[in-house]
């Protein structure tokens, strides 16, 4: 076989690998090979680019492949670590090297594969239709790095206030943790998907209003448990309303958005559809819609995670902010070792776990 043909052969086994989310390693590639890589990702996602969009997509391209490379192998040494201490013998000796082999081949088969639900096994980083971008890129269209700073402010807006015993409406941006009625020990698993009470997953394309979206599905969520009927509610109307300090598809504040809706009727998604644009407030408020009451709580359970899996057990779904930089390159299975400290996006957790907290794309 002429090496040209074996190197076309094993390049193209690689990327057919990448699509469905399996490890792989990038070693001394040719130009030629990250060439026909990126050619054939283009093929598969239906993208085309003229002669200077593919020169400037190569370098964010190459840089992808090795940060999947990178998350694959972190999340690899992740899983074995969190699972090794359980494998020891009751006589508490290490493991034989052939009972380790056998333990970790039942720890990587934990492992998410296709075919697989997404919500199932660890996760696995692959090529998705957002590989061809920087990570800046991705940031700045598809995140909201104001998120963080929203958070620091109100928490110091928050301690301010206290300090300075400013009046109870000043400081509702930040709750006390209520006192909830807790029926029983924290069970194994909780899926409110299965329970009839989260709406359809949507796509924000590039409106950066996750605060919107992640906050008015909680409240639906929400809603749906205390009457036992889902409504979808309008996420434009935050978007162009809840201008309290938000600033609609270019960031927002969870805490901002909910604070707004305990002082509006919340329309339903029919009286004010989504457009995913900025637009000028149309309703304020609606006869036929919801109201949050005042005594919601909006808290920062950092440190206090048994908290929040209580409540997200029995009091039911939250809206949460965290760091997507790496969702980028989800594939499948359940994110559960890129908790980093960068706030960048807020999503609708549903689903609580005692050990981890499983959000799904």
């Amino acid at each position: 076989m002429e090496p040209r043909t074996k190197s076309f052969l094993m390049w193209s086994g690689i990327i057919c690998l990448c699509f469905f989310g399996i490890p792989f390693h990038l070693k001394g590639e040719e130009q030629e090979h990250l060439e026909l890589a990126l050619k054939n990702y283009s093929a598969s996602f239906g993208k085309s680019y003229d002669d200077r969009r593919f020169k400037e997509r190569l370098p964010h391209f190459k840089k992808s492949l090795q940060k999947i490379t990178e998350l694959n192998e972190k999340d690899d040494d992740s899983i074995w670590d969190s699972e090794s201490p359980t494998l020891k013998l009751s006589s508490g000796n290490d493991l034989s090297d052939e009972e380790r082999a056998s333990a970790r081949k039942h720890v990587h088969g934990k492992k998410w594969k296709p075919g697989m639900p997404k919500n199932q096994g660890y996760a696995v980083w692959g090529l998705t239709e957002l590989a061809d971008m920087s990570p800046e890129e991705f940031s700045l269209q598809y995140l909201s790095p104001l998120i963080l700073q929203k958070i620091e402010e109100r928490e110091k807006s928050h301690k301010d206030s206290h300090h300075h015993h400013h009046s109870h409406h000043q400081d509702n941006h930040l709750r006390r943790r209520r006192a909830l009625s807790i029926p029983g020990p924290l069970p194994d698993k909780v899926d409110w998907r299965t329970k009839g009470v989260i709406s359809p997953v949507k796509h924000q394309k590039d409106c950066g209003a996750c605060w919107a979206f992640s906050t008015v599905e909680t409240v639906e969520s929400m809603n749906a448990i205390l009457k036992g009927n889902l409504q979808t509610l309008s996420i434009q109307q935050v978007i162009d309303c809840a201008t309290n300090g938000n600033m609609g598809c270019n960031g927002g504040d969870t805490c901002a958005a909910i604070d707004w809706m305990s002082g509006q009727r919340l329309a339903l998604e029919s009286e004010y559809p989504l457009t995913l644009q900025d637009g000028k407030c149309k309703l304020r408020a609606s006869p036929s819609g919801i109201q949050v009451n005042a005594n919601y709580t909006c808290d920062n359970y950092v440190g206090a995670e048994n908290d929040l899996l209580t409540v997200l057990a029995h009091h039911g779904p939250v809206a949460v902010a965290v760091d997507a930089t790496n969702w980028q390159f989800y594939v499948g299975g359940v994110i559960q070792w890129n908790c980093d400290a960068n706030n960048n996006h807020a999503v609708q957790v549903s689903n609580p776990m005692k050990v981890t907290i499983s959000m799904y794309l």
